[in-house]
């Protein structure tokens, strides 16, 4: 819930599609739970850029199924990045360290994600100012081209016109 709260609430606006793929978080068979989900997340990969899990805290008994190797070798061979957020700042599992990222709770992940956003957010608008500069000193010098050419162009004109003037007036005489 705080994790959705955040995501679908930050102060920056950003939206996210997020998808639900539900698995059992906790027990003898979460760890297998959490693999079906991460199966049928593979299904449809191109769809997402990353993959969150995430678990509220609880005791480190609760825990357990994220130090499973067969979970930790899935999440560690998983073709989209996996950002870790299970339990509290204090609780670290296996899965946690196969993870492309780990953070301490839903919340960081939720947090994280938003920062991330931002920083694409800076380079794209960074970029954008960088492109505007650049294009528009390449009109300035194109322009300043132009008006260079123009007037070689004016000045030639010119003086062919006063030299077939001279022309035609020694032809008069």
């Amino acid at each position: 819930g705080d994790f959705s709260d955040q995501i679908s609430n930050n102060n920056r606006g950003y939206v996210f599609y997020t998808k639900l793929f539900p698995a059992i978080m906790q027990g003898d068979n979460a760890h297998k739970s959490v693999i079906e989900a991460l199966d049928r997340i593979c299904l449809h990969e191109e769809k997402f850029d990353a993959v969150v899990i995430i678990r509220g805290g609880g005791a480190t008994t609760d825990m357990l199924a994220f130090d499973d190797y067969e979970l930790a070798s899935c999440v560690a061979q998983f073709p989209l990045p996996v950002i870790s957020g299970i339990g509290h700042e204090r609780d670290e599992s296996v899965v946690d360290l196969v993870a492309n990222t780990r953070c301490k709770t839903p919340t960081a992940v939720a947090a994280f994600l938003i920062e991330r956003a931002m920083l694409a957010e800076e380079t794209l608008n960074s970029g954008s100012a960088m492109l505007t500069d650049l294009v528009t000193r390449r009109l300035t010098n194109e322009k300043l081209r132009m008006n260079n050419v123009e007037s070689a162009l004016s000045r030639s004109a010119k003086l062919h016109l006063k030299q077939e003037e001279a022309s035609l007036t020694d032809m008069k005489s």
